[in-house]
């Protein structure tokens, strides 16, 4: 797929955090929905604001206590890469300064476009298949601590021509292309 189209919009677009819209975004249990994201913004700081909520957190017991700290150490470990650029298996999608654009990246063995950001609304289009999760108690116990952070609403979509009819950030409607 050709990002480039994509890719020369969003690096004309102001640095700092802005707003982001995703147009019928469709997953891979089939659910279409409308998102709103912040984009622009660094997954650094999110990890370095989740450590700081975590660890004023008080375990209610030892499997939160260990949740907790499986959470920061897995945090801590990814803040040890180079979280804003690349981890090994992405491209960083550079602005014309030669600064990496946050919010943006291209899988090196897919060539698949990613964005992320912080969700600030979800309007679900169309419901996809539900999945029943077996989570293990100390899975729950995370999911429950990871909903308390700034990582909670984070999430990345994979831009494809066949997962999304359109994105539109700062007045610029851009379309996926097949070409």
């Amino acid at each position: 797929m050709n990002h480039s189209n994509i890719i020369n919009a969003l690096s004309t677009i102001r640095p700092s955090s802005t707003f982001l819209q995703l147009h019928n975004y469709r997953n891979q249990d089939g659910e279409v929905a409308n998102y709103n994201i912040v984009f622009h913004v660094s997954y650094k700081n999110a990890l370095e604001r989740a450590i700081a909520t975590l660890q004023t957190y008080q375990p209610e017991n030892e499997l939160e206590a260990q949740a907790k700290q499986e959470l920061i150490d897995g945090y801590q470990a990814s803040l040890q890469k180079d979280s804003d650029t690349m981890q090994p298996h992405y491209q960083a999608i550079l602005s014309s300064e030669g600064l990496p654009i946050k919010g943006v990246k291209i899988h090196k063995s897919t060539n698949t476009l990613h964005l992320y950001g912080t969700v600030v609304t979800k309007k679900v289009v169309k419901k996809g298949k539900n999945k029943t999760t077996k989570s293990k108690p100390l899975t729950m116990a995370k999911n429950k601590l990871r909903s308390l952070t700034s990582l909670a609403s984070f999430s990345q979509f994979k831009i494809t021509p066949s997962n999304l009819d359109k994105i539109v950030v700062e007045k610029m409607e851009l379309l996926p292309s097949s070409t």
